[in-house]
């Protein structure tokens, strides 16, 4: 019995206990646990298609690609001017090399010697009909077939650039223009070694007190308007009559070359004998006098171009002149326009602004290219400064400044981005208090006659580029271009020109506030037939879904057609990516503030990056010395202690101006628009920041309790 029943207590025991494959199972689920943990690893470390891509992961991975095309372009440029300069270093050292070897040769031997050494001596005498000699007549020594030396031809053409250079560049004024602008820059003078009652300059920018209009004194304001718009119709009346006197010339070369040939004639034949009579002068032949009437023509045609200009400038700045006793703000403001409106920008031609759709004015180091080097009293010239802009700010007459002096003179009623841009309508007609709310209610009826007024600029601005688009597709040819050069006459280049206008009409009709319901109405004017893909996606089925136009816009910037990529952006509301575009892709701030005028708190946080980056001031950097620059991104991002602390900064180096170093304020833009300004030109910077932020700024300073600005 107790063995039964122990039996039977083992087989309850059994029955409550788990079957073998229990634990088989407890294995299987722990080992599919392990297999999922691994599938999750795996799927974090493979690489998601960038289809699937979050949209800020891809934007922010072409923004880096894009950072380091720009890395190594600067690389680039930095490699090509350490060789130029290793290049004319060489070429002093050859020339002092030259200077001890030809000191002690006859003029034969010299010319000889001087033939021999240019890399172009050769084509010389293929070109002369027969071997350049010496004076003797003796062929000079340069064997056949001899290779020029790369290193000397380099040299040579630094040199000829070098000199080139210096003859398009006089030293001193020119014309009476330049000599009133030499006059109110403060330029100092010398007068001549022998004596001479004329005054010359002593260097370029040298001598020179002022290099804009932002930084002169008050006095130097008084009437500047009238004094100018004088000079400017004296100045055009010198160019006329100079067109008169060099076609006058032109005519009495060719004429006289036909009879001064046919006396030689006859003066040959009379004394056939006299061999110094057959040596005698000869007359100007047809060609040379062919060459001479181009010459003339050409000349003729800049002075034509030049006297237009001066009329048409000083004919708007005379219309503003009443308006402007008593308001220095705005005589500073018109002054500089005008002056930097008298310079044509080969730039801002038809075929390069139209031509390409990127922000025209600086290289990758935000150096300024494609101009001559303004320097001295001609500074203003090339662009404006950052004393200008912040002056601008405080102008009360800003509406008719940008009625009457934009666009350019020679625009001809045309807009253009890079002719606004060029003005720096951005800087000073946008910014966070245009949509301030906690303004007054004379700040904020200001403010959005201003936004009004930007809102104009932009809707002339995408008028002016549907013009253009329609224009070269009928014609082939940019509004304002007389003839298409060889490489517009090709299918291809037309076909990308034709792409890029119409990317440009339809991101400035966004820029306006044009939404999809209206650009698809444009579309169905055939305005956009030249470009059928663009004219498609915006009558896509899923036109009005976002995502479907953010995965675009990525597309768009792959295929680097940033506006375009800018204008999808904006119509999904997808405002912080179009904003970066615009900033690191097209590298133009000015167009972020345009983009975001009515929206501050997109741009603010990049203005705030762009002033938290300025070198501090006595750091040897132009940008760290400019107090301008520090006030200007202080009013754009509603920071009165940065304004502060900029006031502060220019009292410091008043105290101790012989601390203050000389920085080359040329040396780079600002956003590719503005010069930078010096710190020993900072008066009046503490009235800018008075108007523009009350006298709270002032107070602030007299505390002393600022911080440092770096």
């Amino acid at each position: 019995g107790g063995v039964m029943a122990g039996a039977s207590a083992r087989a309850q025991i059994a029955e409550k206990l788990p079957s073998k494959a229990a634990p088989n199972d407890a294995s299987s689920g722990c080992c599919g646990g392990f297999r999922a943990i691994g599938s999750s690893l795996k799927g974090i470390c493979e690489p998601v298609p960038i289809e699937q891509e979050a949209g800020h992961v891809r934007l922010a991975k072409m923004h880096e690609e894009r950072d380091r095309e720009l890395a190594a372009a600067k690389l680039r440029a930095v490699e090509a001017k350490l060789h130029q300069e290793i290049a004319l270093k060489e070429w002093e050292d050859q020339l002092v090399q030259l200077h001890e070897k030809r000191t002690a040769m006859t003029s034969e031997e010299l010319d000889k010697d001087v033939l021999d050494h240019f890399a172009a001596a050769e084509w010389l005498r293929t070109v002369s009909g027969s071997s350049l000699g010496g004076r003797d007549g003796t062929e000079l020594a340069n064997p056949e077939g001899e290779e020029a030396d790369p290193q000397a031809q380099l040299a040579d053409e630094a040199a000829a650039e070098t000199v080139a250079r210096a003859a398009a560049e006089p030293a001193g004024p020119q014309t009476p223009f330049e000599h009133w602008l030499a006059d109110h820059m403060g330029l100092d003078w010398m007068e001549r070694e022998d004596g001479d009652t004329e005054a010359h300059h002593m260097s370029r920018g040298a001598g020179c007190r002022w290099r804009c209009f932002g930084t002169l004194p008050p006095e130097a304001m008084l009437s500047v308007a009238d004094s100018l718009s004088e000079v400017l119709a004296r100045s055009a009346e010198e160019d006329s009559k100079r067109v008169d006197e060099v076609l006058g010339r032109a005519g009495k070369v060719k004429t006289a070359g036909f009879s001064e040939k046919f006396d030689e004639i006859l003066a040959r034949y009379a004394s056939e004998g006299d061999e110094d009579q057959t040596e005698a002068e000869e007359g100007v032949s047809p060609e040379e006098a062919a060459v001479a009437q181009e010459q003339a023509q050409a000349e003729a045609e800049a002075l034509r171009s030049r006297c237009a200009r001066f009329r048409a400038v000083g004919t708007r700045v005379a219309s503003l002149a009443p308006t402007l006793e008593g308001d220095t703000a705005s005589a500073r403001l018109v002054a500089a326009l005008a002056v930097l409106d008298l310079v044509e920008d080969p730039r801002l031609s038809p075929s390069a602004v139209d031509g390409r759709l990127g922000s025209v004015g600086t290289g990758v180091d935000g150096e300024l290219s494609g101009l001559p080097d303004f320097s001295g009293f001609r500074a203003p010239l090339g662009a404006l400064s950052t004393a200008d802009a912040c002056w601008a700010l405080c102008s009360e007459k800003r509406h008719l400044v940008v009625e009457r002096m934009l666009p350019s003179a020679a625009a001809e009623g045309r807009w253009s981005w890079p002719e606004v841009r060029r003005c720096g309508v951005g800087w000073w007609l946008c910014g966070a208090s245009a949509s301030c709310s906690s303004a007054s209610c004379d700040d904020r009826d200001a403010s959005a006659r201003q936004l009004e007024q930007m809102d104009a600029i932009v809707s002339k601005l995408a008028q002016s580029a549907v013009a253009q688009l329609r224009h070269y597709e009928k014609t082939g040819k940019f509004l304002g271009q007389k003839s298409s050069t060889m490489l517009e006459r090709c299918d291809s280049s037309n076909s990308k020109a034709l792409q890029r206008l119409a990317d440009k009409a339809v991101f400035w009709y966004v820029l306006l506030g044009t939404k999809l319901t209206k650009l698809k109405a444009l579309v169905k004017t055939g305005v956009l037939r030249a470009e059928p893909a663009l004219a498609a996606l915006l009558n896509h089925e899923k036109s009005e879904d976002p995502l479907f136009l953010r995965k675009n816009a990525f597309r768009l910037l792959q295929l680097h057609r940033f506006q375009l990529a800018v204008a999808l952006f904006l119509l999904c509301d997808c405002w912080e990516e179009a904003a970066s575009v615009a900033a690191k892709h097209l590298q133009d701030m000015q167009l972020v503030l345009i983009l975001a005028r009515r929206r501050p708190d997109i741009s603010a946080p990049m203005l705030r990056n762009m002033l938290a980056e300025l070198p501090p001031p006595a750091s040897g950097s132009a940008m760290g010395e400019d107090a301008w620059l520090r006030l200007l991104l202080a009013w754009h991002v509603g920071d009165a202690a940065e304004a502060a602390r900029a006031v502060s900064s220019v009292a410091a180096a008043a105290a101790s101006v012989a601390t203050v170093p000389c920085v080359d304020v040329d040396s780079e833009l600002f956003d590719g628009v503005f010069r930078l300004s010096s710190a020993r030109s900072c008066a009046g910077l503490a009235d800018v920041a008075t108007t523009l932020f009350g006298p709270g700024v002032v107070a602030l300073v007299q505390k002393g309790e600022l911080e440092p600005c770096f």
